[in-house]
Formats: structure tokens, C-alpha cells, sequence
């Protein structure tokens, strides 16, 4: 990566970020902090007047089991899901279009042995998330 002068000079650092760690209790952990600060963008960016939020268990916790804490898949994922939101235009990101999210973005990362983690039951993520720690 950085043997080429013109990469040195445009990035003069090197950056390796680990993908965030589960933490639903916690609300300063590094997952929940990111999770707040795309939520309040998305809200703002998207015009958004109400709706489900990306720090709340029933949101948070399958955006952890589908992208298993890496950000390039949550990028994704919550560009479709908004994109879901917008074109549907009342003004409402709901937990389906999280899941419509997810049958349309790739998950190579999904720690859920199969199906949606929007559709299956918050007991089976919680045992997939520990069994993952």
C-alpha cells in the first residue's frame, strides 16, 4: 500500500479498525456511541420524523448478528434500509425495511446460521451474539 509516493502523500497513516464488540447494556460502549451517531445522521439526513432507532435492542442487536460488528456491512446495510424508508416516503424507518435491507445486501459477515436476523427471535440472536464473544 505504501510503497507508491502519491499514497504516502494523500494517506499519511494507516489506519486497521476492528469490527465493534456487542454491547447492548452499556451505553457509552463503542458499538451503542456509533449506533447513536448514525441514528441522529439518518434521522436528519433522510428527513425522517419518526420511527424505529439503531441504538434500540429490537434494531441494534440484529445490525450486530448481520454485519458481526464490521462497518463496511452495517454501511450497507443501513444505506438500504434507508433507501427502503425514503422511497417508501411517509417520513418512517421501520424494522421491516431493515429487513428488506437485508435480503438485498450481501452478508457475508452474518453470524446467523440462516434466515433474517429481523425475523427470528431476539432469544436465538442473543445466543448466536454470546456464543460469538
Amino acid at each position: 500500500f505504501y510503497e507508491k509516493d502519491i499514497l504516502k502523500r494523500r494517506f499519511p497513516f494507516f489506519a486497521k479498525l476492528t469490527p465493534l464488540q456487542l454491547n447492548l447494556t452499556e451505553p457509552n460502549s463503542d458499538f451503542q456511541l456509533v449506533l447513536r451517531g448514525l441514528d441522529k445522521k439518518i434521522y436528519e439526513i433522510g428527513k425522517l420524523n419518526k420511527g424505529v432507532h439503531l441504538h434500540e435492542t429490537e434494531i441494534a442487536l440484529p445490525l450486530f448478528i448481520a454485519s458481526s460488528g464490521i462497518m463496511e456491512d452495517l454501511r450497507l446495510h443501513l444505506s438500504n434500509a434507508l433507501s427502503f424508508a425514503l422511497y417508501r416516503g411517509d417520513g418512517t424507518l421501520r424494522r421491516e425495511d431493515f429487513s428488506y435491507a437485508f435480503e438485498i445486501t450481501r452478508h457475508d459477515h452474518c453470524i446467523l446460521p440462516e434466515g433474517n436476523p429481523f425475523e427470528a427471535a431476539k432469544s436465538l440472536l442473543l445466543e448466536v451474539a454470546n456464543d460469538k464473544k
